[in-house]
């Protein structure tokens, strides 16, 4: 688990810094129900 935890700040937690900064980043909360999901997603990609 803390090798995971270093995984990310080391390398996704940068990416999102950085696509959040170009207004291109949409969190999508996974913990929701699969249809709650995939409709956000729908949605996101829509634009």
């Amino acid at each position: 688990m803390k090798n995971r935890l270093s995984v990310y700040e080391a390398s996704t937690k940068p990416l999102i810094e950085y696509y959040e900064k170009k207004g291109v980043y949409t969190e999508v909360d996974g913990r929701q129900a699969i249809d709650k999901v995939t409709a956000d997603l729908i949605e996101t990609l829509k634009g």
